[in-house]
């Protein structure tokens, strides 16, 4: 079946090209700095990556060199790393009510 594929036969006209292996999948991205990579190929595979931050955002996004983005510095690192994915940081509140147990991420 792949050698079809790589050929443009079969189900994909265009080979293995534009073919998003792991567009089913959705994935928490929970790492530190050492993990981000792993995350962005997951993304460019076509996973549905959500990066988790912690309260005040990721550390990595101050780190240099600087990059303008959205009318505000941003590590070139973070912007690099983390494209294709999705971004929501934890917030601390207390869990006092059905309403907030449901919903843990701030966006």
């Amino acid at each position: 079946m792949v050698s079809a594929l790589l050929r443009g036969r079969g189900t994909n006209e265009e080979g293995l090209s534009g073919m998003k292996l792991l567009e089913p999948y959705h994935v928490l991205d929970l790492t530190g700095p050492l993990g981000f990579v792993a995350g962005k190929v997951m993304a460019d595979l076509g996973a549905d990556v959500v990066k988790v931050e912690p309260p005040g955002g990721d550390p990595s996004r101050q780190w240099p060199p600087y990059v303008a983005h959205d009318h505000q510095p941003q590590g070139l690192f973070w912007i690099a790393t983390n494209a294709g994915k999705r971004s929501s940081r934890v917030c601390r509140r207390p869990l006092r009510s059905n309403a907030s147990r449901n919903a843990p991420f701030c966006r």
